[in-house]
């Protein structure tokens, strides 16, 4: 069996109490997790009224006691237990999450317990009013608590027959690993692949292997965890119904008010007002990065870009439709080449435009986007009138130099978008990003394509 930490549920801003222990009560009693209310023990107070319940007690503790507190007062208290998938029956986890509950509070305080049965593993929600039955005193954490939640937990499992993480470290399995191989590997479990793969890159000391995880993550490993988290609940935000308390205990967050905080401070809005406007930011979200990613990210990208001025440049070429997942572009460019191959050795030099103003972004991720293909040219006069013309505007761009593989173009975007962008002060402009090609591409796979990608800057 596994437990987190006691954690303390406050008023927290623009809540009032009530509206507090509503939301937790309502989340852990929610009954499409807790077949439909059959998984719920109150001990002491009807679980159906349990939150009205706790607020009455308090205010007969302050009545008794003339004792008052401000708003960093602690209305109740969350523990939550978790099981190993097929181990026990929801029935017995209940009952367990009961005795841990009476024996840990002394009986001395009313509670609720709800077993979860919607994920893989069965877990259970144990609430605590932190006034006790005879309003007279209060639950106080303590240090160490942690530790003894735990002790007790693996007691009352020994006492049942059931696992215990034996000799728990700081830094030992993370829980899905613990749960087996049936869990999807958490990001944790991903990085640690990422740290193999990094040092397959030969760094020469623990300070190098820092810094290519900054060029690789564009931030801290914690940051980068932080943020995947919290672009997943975002999708949520636009993409199911869920109440916006459940989206945030299941993106692991303790409660309503730091999933508020921590969303507000990466996306700069609200989850209210983000589900409102029913936006995905797809620029600015932090996409996942996979172990298979550092060493292309390291090895095959210039992190640091040149920064030049250009001119305006005059582009003739053919225009055409692609997406992210059904690349377009080859074939586009064979027909440039067998239709104007003369323009394109006169030139010297490739070019594909990205269209951004004609981007759509669909549902699953992909992305659909008009590519004008073709050379710079002096004059669009005396061209086939089949061709398609652009002027690229004049401005600042910032130069990035992706080699290898045209597959792994798409890597060296993300890269570019969500890490680099991300960490720089230089803004984006509103004009198209384009890739200039000084040498044949002889295929896809070629490890030795070379393309330079023009990221126009304010």
């Amino acid at each position: 069996m596994a437990t987190t930490r006691i954690m303390p549920l406050h008023t927290g801003k623009g809540r009032t109490e009530s509206q507090a222990v509503s939301d937790i009560i309502d989340y852990v009693a929610n009954p499409q997790k807790t077949d439909n209310g059959r998984l719920v023990t109150g001990f002491a107070c009807d679980s159906r009224v349990a939150d009205a319940e706790f607020l009455l007690a308090k205010r007969e503790y302050i009545s008794t006691t003339g004792r008052v507190r401000g708003a960093d007062d602690v209305l109740a208290y969350h523990v939550r237990q978790s099981f190993v998938p097929g181990e026990i029956t929801p029935e017995e986890a209940n009952r367990l999450g009961v005795e841990f509950a009476k024996r840990f509070t002394k009986g001395n305080h009313a509670f609720v317990v709800c077993t979860h049965i919607d994920k893989s593993h069965i877990h259970n929600h144990i609430i605590w009013n932190a006034v006790n039955v005879n309003c007279d005193r209060k639950f106080r954490n303590f240090w160490g608590s942690t530790r003894a939640v735990r002790r007790l937990n693996d007691t009352i499992c020994v006492e049942n027959g059931y696992s215990i993480v034996e000799d728990p470290k700081p830094h030992g399995k993370s829980y899905n690993k613990w749960l087996g191989d049936q869990a999807k590997p958490s990001h944790r479990e991903q990085l640690r692949v990422m740290i193999d793969q990094a040092l397959e890159q030969k760094p020469a000391d623990f300070d190098g292997l820092l810094r290519l995880f900054a060029s690789v993550l564009g931030e801290s490993v914690g940051h980068y965890i932080n943020r995947r988290r919290l672009y997943r609940a975002s999708e949520k935000l636009i993409y199911s119904g869920q109440r916006i308390i459940d989206i945030a205990f299941d993106s692991g967050f303790e409660s309503p008010e730091g999933f508020s905080r921590a969303f507000k401070a990466a996306f700069g809005v609200s989850p209210v007002d983000y589900r409102k406007a029913g936006i995905d930011s797809v620029l600015t979200a932090k996409k996942e990065l996979y172990p298979e990613d550092v060493a292309h990210i390291a090895n095959n990208i210039s992190h640091s870009p040149e920064i030049l001025s250009l001119e305006a440049m005059k582009i003739a070429g053919l225009r055409g439709k692609t997406t992210l997942s059904d690349n377009q572009l080859p074939g586009l460019w064979n027909q440039f080449i067998k239709l104007h191959k003369e323009l394109l050795t006169s030139s010297g030099l490739g070019i594909s435009v990205c269209e951004t103003q004609q981007t759509t972004y669909t549902k699953n991720g992909d992305v659909s986007f008009s590519v004008l293909i073709g050379c710079p040219v002096d004059s669009f006069e005396l061209l086939p009138q089949t061709m398609a013309f652009k002027t690229l505007n004049a401005g600042r761009y910032a130069v990035f130099t992706h080699r290898g593989a045209l597959t792994n173009l798409l890597k060296t975007y993300q890269y570019i978008y969500g890490t680099w962008l991300q960490s720089t002060k230089e803004e984006l402009d509103d004009r198209e990003d384009f890739e200039i090609y000084e040498h044949d591409v002889l295929s896809m796979d070629d490890l030795n394509s070379e393309v330079k990608i023009l990221i126009p800057i304010k």
